[in-house]
């Protein structure tokens, strides 16, 4: 279970910083998270605090989580699981500027038996509300196809380099994380 080692992480880390400023829970899990505004919004499987809903964006909050050691150790040893469209590392700057106005620091979907546009959608949903997302699919080949396709589209000039704050684990890779971990 992702939630409690990472969430048991981000608790422990500078609370001074999250205090005064954040009066949102840590993690919500849920049917679905969605912004509570009148614009439509996909709805994430998970979602990890602190949440800027109203507040504008938390950056500074978001980096001092991904300084902290043990949030670092966790989501670099993850990384190792899975795969990104970024170079240079998956908490590389290349990575860490993706998102300027992220809504969570963690947006994490969990795709079994979508349709591939579907999987696109909750790559797509993953980037634009984290600052850092996570994809963990049960289907190894659709998510293969789905990387490559826009892998392949941003080599080529015909999407500029979005997604790349998203890591991609494939169930069983993230089932052995887990167990390493």
């Amino acid at each position: 279970n992702l939630e409690i080692p990472l969430i048991n992480k981000i608790k422990e880390t500078k609370p001074e910083l999250l205090s005064d400023r954040i009066n949102s829970p840590l993690i919500i899990t849920q049917k679905g998270m969605k912004l509570e505004s009148e614009i439509y919004s996909p709805r994430m499987d998970i979602g990890v605090g602190p949440f800027a809903f109203h507040k504008g964006p938390l950056n500074d909050i978001y980096d001092s989580l991904i300084k902290d050691a043990q949030i670092r150790n966790f989501i670099t040893n993850m990384s190792r699981y899975g795969f990104f469209l970024g170079s240079g590392g998956f908490l590389s700057e290349e990575c860490l500027q993706q998102n300027k106005n992220p809504r969570s620091f963690l947006a994490i979907e969990v795709e079994d038996s979508s349709t591939r546009k579907h999987f696109m959608g909750s790559v797509l949903n993953c980037s634009i509300m984290g600052k850092l997302g996570i994809v963990i699919s049960y289907d190894q080949k659709k998510a293969d196809r789905i990387f490559q396709y826009f892998d392949e589209m941003i080599k080529r000039g015909k999407i500029v380099p979005i997604m790349r704050n998203v890591l991609w684990l494939r169930k069983s890779k993230f089932d052995e994380f887990m167990r390493n971990y």
